[in-house]
């Protein structure tokens, strides 16, 4: 599984591209990906 995170939020599965649901999904993903290996915490999820 590959994450592109430069430019449009993409997953790859192989060769093909992943559906990421909506824009808050997106966001909650974006924001883990920037912080790996880190606890978020339930306050910076939410906004």
């Amino acid at each position: 599984m590959q994450f592109r995170i430069l430019g449009p939020l993409e997953v790859m599965s192989g060769d093909r591209a992943l559906s990421l649901g909506g824009f808050k999904q997106r966001a909650v993903l974006g924001l883990l990906l920037l912080r790996p290996n880190q606890v978020v915490a339930t306050s910076e999820l939410l906004g």
